[in-house]
């Protein structure tokens, strides 16, 4: 009885060593210049993991995810991040977004910000992130690439 409850606890053990399998491959990553952004970007990741869960199954995840910093005098509520995926040639291949709410008060450093998609994109090589939008306590949105939106009216 005692070796098949060894052997049983052996094959969990190995059961769960391959259950987690998975390597990584590190994709530049930059974060793009955005002097008029109210919250700015402090850092930026993306990494391509192969996951083998050990029945057969193999698949790609792509992990990104990004720190920000809120540097309006008002609080912001919600922050939307890009991920523009490029080849190493600089061929545009996908935009991928990922947001982030709560109460983030000025000058404070918001990390853990992660997404996970089992998308991939052959010829992935870099990851440009950058700030889309930003909604603020006040209700007041600011967009990348065009003027706020004033606050809502009482």
């Amino acid at each position: 009885m005692r070796p098949r409850v060894l052997a049983v606890v052996a094959m969990s053990v190995a059961f769960a060593v391959l259950s987690n399998s998975a390597r990584a491959a590190n994709i530049a990553t930059y974060i793009a210049p955005q002097p008029r952004s109210p919250v700015q970007i402090t850092g930026c990741f993306a990494v391509l993991r192969y996951v083998n869960n050990g029945w057969g199954t193999h698949f790609n995840m792509l992990d990104t995810g990004v720190s920000f910093r809120n540097d309006s005098p008002k609080v912001a509520v919600a922050v939307l991040a890009r991920f523009e995926l490029s080849s190493v040639f600089g061929d545009v291949m996908d935009n991928l977004f990922g947001q982030s709410a709560g109460q983030f008060a000025t000058g404070v450093v918001i990390d853990g910000n992660k997404w996970s998609t089992t998308d991939t994109w052959p010829g992935l090589g870099v990851v440009r992130c950058s700030v889309s939008r930003v909604l603020f306590a006040d209700g007041s949105v600011w967009r990348a690439g065009g003027m706020p939106t004033p606050s809502p009216g009482p």
